[in-house]
């Protein structure tokens, strides 16, 4: 099988839906599918780190 790119955009609702059509003989094949955003964010300073995680102290309901 040879390998596919498609970029696709998430839909309003969070869920991504793909229809990609392939040949019949791929019919009943296993394939691996990684999504990664084409814009992805920074990652975050140790103090931006530090500020998240002091804002999730004492969320947990349970």
């Amino acid at each position: 099988m040879t390998p596919t790119t498609i970029t696709s955009r998430v839909g309003a609702d969070g869920i991504l839906s793909l229809a990609i059509p392939l040949s019949p003989a791929a019919a009943n094949e296993e394939v691996r599918v990684t999504v990664e955003s084409l814009n992805p964010k920074p990652a975050m300073t140790q103090e931006e780190w530090a500020a998240w995680v002091k804002t999730m102290a004492g969320s947990v309901t349970d």
